[in-house]
């Protein structure tokens, strides 16, 4: 039985053969642009449902979440800058800002609602490259631990949009005990309630530390670190005709995961090798070149052998 959604769309035409169970994200960024269907510089996922619900000149899909699978496996593309759009979790218009911004990341399953938004590339790409560390944050931001105990506080930084970002140096002041360059705070014996301070620049955070004898029973001595590996390589061969579905899955199931981590730095590089014993004709030589300057390639070239 067809869903209201698509009897709506479709009353008279209900067969399975006219709806699509798969939108393509060229698709989608064709139909935004073509009609178009962005309200300014965005449009909510709950607004694109209904249009493609409402108007018949828009592909006919089987259900709402077509749309929102298409547009999350796009907006996660490596490439989103270039050919795809952003994503936001929600659009403040007092502030005139978008909460939780992102593109090219790992994007949890998109649920049509009214406040998800789908965000020009260019649009989105200027307000990314403009994020600057904004806020601090201490965690834990409350322990309650014994004397003498060995406690890690991770300082994590954000930017005006929420989303986290890199802490490039910071520094730290202690009550109650004392605290490494590593964060490491080793408490004192003296009981009480103390404060922990971090700095970074002119931003500052706190968390508060409570040293008792009675956190014996509740809090293991001493608090240990867990490290793991530090460093990580991969490659891969992608076949040139699922380039783009490749690498958006490899940045999804990998890169997403190594990138999440505090203080983490991941570099990611495409490398190309083409050869045809017959030679590349001329056009193909010009537009190849042109585009890879357009994109902005390190390094690229046509060579004779």
């Amino acid at each position: 039985m067809c869903s209201l959604w698509v009897q709506r769309r479709i009353p008279a035409q209900c067969t399975e053969k006219l709806l699509l169970i798969v939108l393509a994200g060229t698709r989608l960024r064709l139909e935004l642009d073509r009609i178009p269907l962005w309200r300014g510089d965005h449009v909510s996922t709950a607004q694109l449902s209904e249009d493609f619900a409402r108007y018949s000149y828009l592909p006919r899909l089987r259900e709402p979440s077509v749309l929102y699978k298409a547009g999350q496996d796009s907006a996660t593309l490596l490439m989103w800058a270039q050919e795809w759009f952003a994503y936001a979790d929600s659009y403040d218009e007092t502030e005139g800002r978008y909460c939780g911004l992102r593109g090219g990341v790992l994007i949890s399953t998109i649920e049509g609602g009214t406040t998800e938004f789908l965000v020009r590339a260019d649009v989105a790409a200027s307000i990314m490259a403009s994020r600057r560390l904004a806020s601090l944050v201490v965690e834990p931001a409350s322990p309650s631990v014994p004397p003498g105990a060995r406690v890690p506080f991770v300082t994590k930084g954000f930017d005006q949009q929420g989303l986290e970002v890199e802490v490039p140096s910071v520094a730290r002041k202690a009550e109650g005990g004392a605290i490494g360059r590593d964060g490491v705070f080793v408490a004192g014996e003296a009981e009480g309630a103390f404060e922990i301070e971090a700095l970074a620049g002119l931003l500052t955070a706190h968390a508060a530390v409570s040293i008792s004898k009675k956190a014996l029973v509740t809090s293991p001595l001493p608090v240990k670190l867990i490290t793991g590996p530090k460093c990580f390589r991969g490659s891969v061969a992608l076949a040139p005709s699922r380039v783009g579905r490749d690498a958006g899955q490899i940045a999804e199931e990998v890169v997403a995961h190594l990138g999440g981590l505090v203080g983490s730095e991941v570099k990611v590089t495409l490398e190309i090798v083409w050869s045809i014993p017959s030679g590349a004709p001329e056009n193909v030589v010009r537009t190849v070149t042109e585009n890879c300057r357009t994109l902005k390639l390190t390094s690229h070239g046509f060579e004779e052998d």
